[in-house]
């Protein structure tokens, strides 16, 4: 069993506890500062009043983003088995 951690992430101005695999705080300390990145970026770009609108559109971005990686690797593994089994085919014959 890995060893946990509990640290606090700062995501728009508040602090979140949450507890982590060890290996994975680097992961988590870099999301909670590409978020608060876009965060930054949003605020200079639009006339948003409120963070909760900020953290919906990075929440969208990252979302859309994660959903492209999704078909592209479903479309990958798709690509993978038929030359599987293609190979196979040529193997088998």
């Amino acid at each position: 069993m890995e060893d946990e951690l509990n640290i606090q992430v700062s995501i728009a101005d508040r602090l979140y506890p949450i507890k982590v695999n060890t290996t994975d705080r680097p992961l988590v300390e870099s999301a909670a500062r590409r978020i608060n990145a876009m965060i930054t970026e949003y605020s200079e770009r639009y006339a948003f009043k409120d963070k909760q609108d900020l953290l919906a559109m990075a929440a969208l971005q990252y979302s859309t983003h994660l959903e492209k990686l999704e078909i592209s690797r479903k479309e990958d593994e798709k690509h993978y088995l038929e030359d599987l089994l293609y190979l196979d085919k040529l193997l088998s014959a």
